[in-house]
């Protein structure tokens, strides 16, 4: 049956990935809430970290997606082996997207022009402090 060598494959190369990433991951637990850490929106339970350590299932899109922002490693070759090699850098950023932080977008959004320029003051002037700090 061809699903079983191709959730191998993918548990194989999901270990090859923490590995290389230098994320020591010994356990399903740990693989679940390390993840569940980096990604709350989209969480795991430990029996689906389970199952993807043992080769048992693969994940869904938008957590092979995830898991491969956090490893460093393009989703295609997560999933399904293609394309070897890295496909970020750890110098990039990993950037979710919450539903509070979509509200705030549609809030922002209906605003009147004059209210969006005094928050992207507001914004240059955070983010100025940022950069100094």
């Amino acid at each position: 049956m061809k699903a079983i060598p191709e959730k191998s494959a993918f548990s194989r190369r999901l270990i090859k990935a923490l590995q290389d990433a230098k994320v020591e991951i010994t356990s399903p637990t740990q693989l679940a809430r390390e993840f569940n850490k980096r990604f709350p929106d989209v969480a795991v339970s430990t029996y689906a970290a389970r199952k993807w350590f043992h080769g048992e299932a693969i994940p869904t899109q938008d957590k092979i997606r995830n898991l491969a922002r956090w490893l460093g490693v393009a989703p295609e070759w997560l999933r399904y082996g293609e394309r070897e090699g890295r496909a970020l850098t750890a110098q990039q950023p990993i950037v979710l997207y919450s539903a509070s932080h979509l509200s705030v977008l549609n809030d922002y959004a209906s605003l009147n022009e004059a209210h969006k320029e005094v928050v992207r003051e507001l914004i240059a002037l955070f983010m100025k402090q940022e950069r100094q700090s």
